[in-house]
């Protein structure tokens, strides 16, 4: 089951008894600024939680599964999680 920004945001209001208003502005504020460190630095390490980093991908030729014909996927850039070892463990 997907959990939603509100359902999360309830959940940690309902932990931390604290008001739903409050913890939605610390919510946006983090998201907020890690989306603006990714863009600046590159990299963004939450220690326990894992890596968040900016990762290009050079243009290539790829196939469309419908046609079978090459197409041309242009250059572009995401942005890639890597898990820290002690959540990855916490997952099993």
């Amino acid at each position: 089951m997907a959990i939603n920004k509100k359902n999360l945001i309830d959940k940690v209001a309902s932990e931390t008894n604290e008001n739903k208003k409050v913890v939605e502005e610390i919510f946006n504020s983090i998201f907020l600024h890690l989306g603006k460190t990714i863009k600046n630095e590159k990299k963004v390490i939450v220690p326990g939680f894992g890596v968040f980093k900016i990762v290009e991908r050079k243009a290539r030729t790829g196939i469309n599964p419908r046609t079978r014909e090459k197409i041309e996927i242009a250059e572009s850039i995401s942005v890639r999680f890597k898990p820290a070892k002690t959540f990855k463990e916490d997952l099993q």
